[in-house]
Formats: structure tokens, sequence, C-alpha cells
């Protein structure tokens, strides 16, 4: 059989997605957080001997811009491909058919992937954890120990813009000043740089939850529009692993 670098990435603002990737993570598995700026400046070189593992969360249906962008400037050269979406409470929209056609425009050789549920960064009742038996399941599907769905790619790569468009129906990131510390944690942990001196969110702010997330003193918080919060009530129902193959 082939020898093949196992390569797993991932995109993790509030820890979902870290917690599968790590979790499937071999010792000599090459793993890379994919989170801050900084990682996803430096664009990794790719070869047909590799095969690689992309955890990425779903926004407003679609993965991150961000992680788009990241693709977008990728080259596969040949390299077997998974992409897996991490998803909350909201649907999962065409994030795992896009993902897949812009893995092949960028020369990757997309295998399988799939929906994997989680804790939601909005809604509190979702639970879903990350457990051991689920990650036993998600390694069996890479190994090619159990079989998935055959899904089709999308005719198109996901728009890189399309968080921006959706955010203003989405909600917004508010920060109660007298509560800040200023301490500057939120700044750390923001995966799009979108925050600033003043320690309040920007345009470039993706909803994420990371900066609540973190925040001592709870002095910020997420305010969802009606409809994000109608959306979510009608969509986090039952929720369960979903494995998917592409068709060759």
């Amino acid at each position: 059989m082939e020898h093949r670098n196992k390569r797993i990435f991932y995109f993790s603002p509030t820890g979902s997605c870290r917690a599968f990737a790590r979790g499937i993570a071999m010792p000599d598995d090459g793993l890379s957080d994919l989170t801050s700026p900084d990682s996803r400046a430096k664009i990794p070189s790719f070869s047909p001997s590799d095969e690689c593992a992309f955890f990425f969360p779903v926004y407003n249906g679609r993965i991150p811009d961000a992680c788009a962008a990241f693709l977008g400037k990728c080259r596969g050269n040949g390299a077997r491909a998974f992409l897996f979406c991490v998803y909350g409470g909201a649907h999962k929209g065409k994030s795992l058919s896009e993902g897949a056609e812009l893995l092949r425009e960028r020369a990757f050789i997309p295998i399988g992937g799939g929906f994997l549920p989680a804790p939601h960064a909005y809604t509190k009742h979702i639970k879903n954890a990350v457990t051991q038996e689920r990650i036993s399941k998600l390694a069996a599907f890479l190994r090619g120990e159990c079989a998935g769905t055959v899904i089709p790619i999308a005719d198109r790569a996901p728009n890189t813009q399309i968080q921006k468009r959706m955010k203003p129906l989405t909600g917004k990131c508010r920060l109660n000043s007298e509560k800040c510390l200023s301490c500057g944690k939120c700044r750390e942990i923001c995966p799009v740089a979108a925050i600033g001196n003043a320690f309040r969110a920007d345009k470039n702010c993706i909803l994420c939850g990371a900066c609540v997330s973190v925040c001592p003193t709870r002095a910020r918080k997420l305010s969802l529009t009606p409809f994000t919060t109608l959306f979510l009530k009608l969509n986090c129902k039952e929720r369960k692993d979903e494995f998917y193959t592409f068709p060759r």
C-alpha cells in the first residue's frame, strides 16, 4: 500500500473543530491550526503523497470566508483531501459540496468528508459533545473501514464574501465598556483581527463567538437578530454525524 503523509488542518475559534482534529491525529501526523491570521498567511506546499483532512465550521451555510480564502491560495498538486464541516444549530447549507469544489479547483483530489454537529456558540442548549465514540467513527471512516453516501460536488466554489453580506441579518458582537477590563484577551483570540484598540469589533467580525468565550467579565455578547433566532429554533433539531464520499 502506498504510504501517504497524513496532514490535518483546522480553523476553530471556539474549539469544536480543534477537538475533532486533535482527536484523530496520530503522533506522526502533521497538525496545523489555521485559526489565527498569521497561521493562514503561511501557505503550505502539497504533493501527491499527501492525504489531508480539513476541519472547518459552518457559517451561514458555508465554510468561513477566511478558510475559503486560505484554500484559494493553496495548490494541492494531486494531494488527496477530506473536508469535514462542523456545524452548530444552523443549517449545513452548501458547505460540504462547495468546499469540495474549491478543493478540486485548487488541484486537490476530494475523496470524502462529512457533517459533524457540535456545541453552538449561539445556543446553549445544543450539546453534541465531541466524544471518544464519535472520534472513533470518524477515524474509521478516514481509514476506509466504513462507506459514506455519495454526495455531488457543487458547480461553483464558495463566495468568499458570504459572511460579510449575511452579517446584518445575523446580529452584532456587542461590548459593555463598563464591564471591560481592557485585558486584551478578545483581541488575541480573534481569528480575523477584527478587534481594535477600543476592543470593539469592526466590520471584519465574523460573529464566531471566540471573544465572547474568553471574556473574564462577560463584557462581550452576541446579539442576534429575530431572523437568526427563529432560524436557529427551526433548525436546532435532531442532528447526527454524516459521512460522504465524492464522485470521481
